[in-house]
């Protein structure tokens, strides 16, 4: 699950970052009159590709990491929750 949520955050981020370009760093008019503006990425553009690379790395730890074996199924009850005042 938490590889699934993990490439779901990559695939998010990729377009919060391409959305960012495209319609902020690219569209800015740079010769106004009188005026001349020079374009650089700033922080927000920075954060983005450093969420993304936290993102990878969040991913390879899911896939190098073993799920060990007592956690493959859930134990017999789990899911019922009905009529359990412990809760």
């Amino acid at each position: 699950m938490g590889i699934l949520s993990g490439v779901l955050g990559l695939v998010g981020t990729c377009g919060a970052l391409y959305a960012f370009v495209d319609s902020c760093f690219l569209e800015l008019d740079s010769d106004l009159p009188n005026l001349t503006l020079t374009k650089t990425p700033g922080t927000a553009f920075v954060l983005l590709l450093v969420a993304i690379v936290l993102k990878v790395v969040d991913i390879w730890a899911h896939v190098i990491v073993p799920v060990p074996k007592e956690n493959y199924w859930a134990p017999s009850g789990a899911n019922d929750l009905i009529g359990n005042e412990n809760l």
